[in-house]
């Protein structure tokens, strides 16, 4: 199978695990995520992580949030990070997009015109020859590429939609939840979760979850 696509599955469960206090599952899905060395999925759950504390312990998530900041300057020539955070062709792939997209940014291209104009195109195959994929990795600009700035305002619209609702419920219940949409709305940004049957309907079911919490009231 595809390590990116079982990390991403195993961070959206990941919170929801921590909550039901499963020690031994959390465990395994913390190996598991290391062994994947999917850079998304791991980036994605220390967010989760920095949501959780930012409403529980301010004071120590900003504290960390710094201290890995900090980390960041003498690992970034290390060979191992620079493998994790490798692009693959991702920003060849946007910037060849990018060129259809610029004449329709309105209305985008239409959906399920990524795969015929890039997927199929035999233009794109001769610039983008080196690789073996053509997929965005990256849900928000397929979006924009599909709907243009009105789909992908949308979209954007009701992230901040949920957001508000969660901070006028602010719970146990609603962190674990909110953990899992903060990880899904991370992984949209390199990889393509909504377009794999496991995780865009976990993410689904997740996200009305978390909206069904909202509109009960609980507190």
């Amino acid at each position: 199978g595809n390590p990116t696509i079982l990390g991403s599955f195993v961070a959206l469960c990941l919170p929801l695990v921590i909550y039901a206090k499963n020690k031994f599952a959390a465990f395994l899905s913390i190996i598991t995520l290391v062994i994947t060395f999917s850079a998304t999925s791991l980036f994605s759950v220390i967010s989760a992580g920095m949501f959780y504390l930012f409403f529980t312990k301010r004071r120590l998530s900003i504290l960390i949030g710094v201290l890995m900041l900090l980390c960041l300057i003498p690992l970034h020539n290390l060979d191992i990070f620079n493998r994790l955070l490798n692009p693959t062709g991702r920003f060849e792939v946007w910037k060849v997009s990018w060129g259809m997209l610029q004449h329709k940014t309105m209305t985008g291209l239409g959906l399920g015109t990524w795969e015929q104009l890039m997927g199929l195109n035999p233009m794109v195959e001769k610039i983008l020859h080196n690789l073996s994929w053509k997929e965005a990795h990256n849900e928000y600009w397929q979006i924009l590429f599909s709907t243009g700035l009105i789909g992908l305002g949308l979209i954007i619209g009701f992230i901040c939609k949920v957001a508000a609702d969660f901070l006028k419920n602010i719970n146990k219940e609603t962190l674990a939840l909110g953990g899992c949409f903060v990880i899904a709305l991370v992984l949209c940004l390199t990889l393509f979760p909504m377009r794999v049957g496991p995780t865009s309907f976990y993410i689904v079911v997740l996200t009305g979850l978390l909206l069904g919490k909202f509109k009960m009231g609980e507190v």
